[in-house]
Parts: structure tokens; C-alpha cells; sequence
């Protein structure tokens, strides 16, 4: 018999797999901020961190 997930379930799984994710993205941006500036390169600016993309 297939399962059908509920709105709650649905919702679970994907708040597990975007918490997780938001806090490692977020910990390696402050880890390349932190980087620049102690390398005194260009701008340690987020926005010019993402604009080279």
C-alpha cells in the first residue's frame, strides 16, 4: 500500500533538509567575509563576494 504523506510530513522533510543547509551556507559566508578581511583583500563586502560569481 503506498503512503501518502500529509501536509505536516511534507513540511518536516523539508524544513530537515533546509535548516541544515541554510546554517552550513551561512557559516561559510562568514568564514569567507572573515578571510578576505584577514587577508586584506579588495573588500571584505558580501555583496562583492557574490557579484564575481
Amino acid at each position: 500500500m503506498v503512503h501518502l504523506q500529509t501536509k505536516k510530513e511534507h513540511y518536516d522533510d523539508v524544513m530537515g533538509i533546509f535548516i541544515p543547509a541554510f546554517f552550513v551556507t551561512f557559516a561559510h559566508v562568514l568564514f569567507m567575509v572573515w578571510y578576505r578581511r584577514k587577508e586584506d583583500l579588495v573588500s571584505p563586502s558580501i555583496s562583492l563576494i557574490l557579484g564575481t560569481f
